[in-house]
Parts: C-alpha cells; sequence; structure tokens
C-alpha cells in the first residue's frame, strides 16, 4: 500500500463528475471460498 499512495494519479477518483483526489488509497478484495461463498479482506 505504501507504493500506491505514493503516485498521486493513482488517488484520483471521480464524484459527481468532478475528479477528486483522495489523501490516502485504501484497499480490499472479494475472496472466494471453497464453499462458493465470499468474504472480504482490508488491505492496509
Amino acid at each position: 500500500m505504501k507504493a500506491i499512495n505514493e503516485v498521486e494519479n493513482l488517488k484520483f477518483r471521480i464524484r459527481e463528475n468532478k475528479v477528486i483526489v483522495h489523501d490516502v488509497i485504501h484497499a480490499s478484495a472479494i475472496i472466494l471460498r471453497a464453499d462458493n461463498t465470499f468474504g472480504f479482506s482490508f488491505i492496509t
């Protein structure tokens, strides 16, 4: 996460047709389990 937060272009988002720049980006992923359910992860 350190690398992604050092690149300003990766912090851009569009909200209500306007570009905003976040101070910090957090990541998450969806994890498929063996029983075909899924869970969420939060990466810091």
